[in-house]
C-alpha cells in the first residue's frame, strides 16, 4: 500500500506526518515528485492524475481525492478507522469529495503550508 502526495506542499507533508504514528498497518508514503514518467505509468497515473490529488493504491485498486484519504484513514487505529469507515459511505461520499476539494484549493492558505499554487490566468 503507498500514498502518493505532494512533497512541495508543507500542508500535505505535515499531514502525511501528523497521520503516520497513528497508522496500523504499513504504508509507503511517496511524493508525486520523486516518481518518474515510468513509475507513474507502472501505477496507471500521469502527472496530472497526481499534481490533481492524492493518490492511495493497494494492491490493483486507486483511490484519489477524498476516497484516498477514506482509505488511508482505515489503515489507522481506532477512532481514525472507523472516521475512514464513515467517510467512505456512499452517503457522505459528495461532502467528502466536496471538502477534499475546497482544502485542495485552499491549501496554500492553510497551516504549515509552504507551497503556492499556480494561479488561473485572470485570478489571482
Amino acid at each position: 500500500m503507498e500514498l502518493i502526495s505532494d512533497g512541495d506542499c508543507g500542508f500535505c507533508q505535515r499531514c502525511v506526518a501528523w497521520i503516520s504514528p497513528r497508522l496500523r498497518k504499513p504504508i509507503q508514503f511517496v511524493t508525486s515528485q520523486q516518481l518518474s514518467g515510468d513509475d507513474l505509468a507502472e501505477r496507471f497515473l500521469s502527472r496530472s492524475d497526481v499534481s490533481e490529488a492524492v493518490w492511495f493504491i493497494d494492491d490493483s485498486n486507486r483511490y484519489s481525492g477524498s476516497d484516498a484519504v477514506a482509505r488511508l484513514l482505515r489503515c489507522c487505529r481506532s477512532p481514525w478507522s472507523l472516521v475512514g469507515r464513515i467517510v467512505g459511505q456512499p452517503v457522505l461520499r459528495p461532502f467528502a469529495s466536496a471538502t477534499y476539494r475546497f482544502v485542495a484549493r485552499h491549501r496554500s492558505q492553510l497551516p504549515g503550508s509552504t507551497c503556492s499554487l499556480p494561479t488561473q490566468q485572470g485570478k489571482q
